[in-house]
């Protein structure tokens, strides 16, 4: 096995290990908004050493170009896209300084 392999077996596995994070995150945090922010985190680092992790292990071929498009196309719209749907929230919600779960 060559070093790159290796490299790209253990980023995929570090990504894997970030998404079940992420769903842990997802299930254990009460408020939209926490959720919204383990969820976001999850899909930009996970995504992140996923895609790089399979660019590393398939080097040869077009297929690099695609996966780096698909990367730098999740890591441009999902912060935007968390922060509109906190900005919704923020905006929607009445009760959104009784429900949430930061000290002063």
């Amino acid at each position: 096995m060559m070093v790159l392999d290796v490299l790209g077996i253990i980023l995929v596995v570090i990504g894997t290990l970030l998404y079940v994070v992420q769903i842990v995150g997802l299930f254990r945090f009460k408020y939209v908004m926490n959720k919204m922010h383990a969820a976001a985190v999850g899909d930009t680092l996970a995504a992140f050493c996923c895609i790089a992790g399979v660019m590393l292990l398939f080097w040869e071929g077009m297929a690099n170009a695609k996966l780096a498009l698909i990367l730098i196309f999740i890591w441009l719209t999902s912060p935007v896209c968390s922060h509109l749907l906190a900005r919704a929230e923020l905006v929607t919600n009445d009760r959104f300084t009784e429900e949430m779960e930061c000290d002063d």
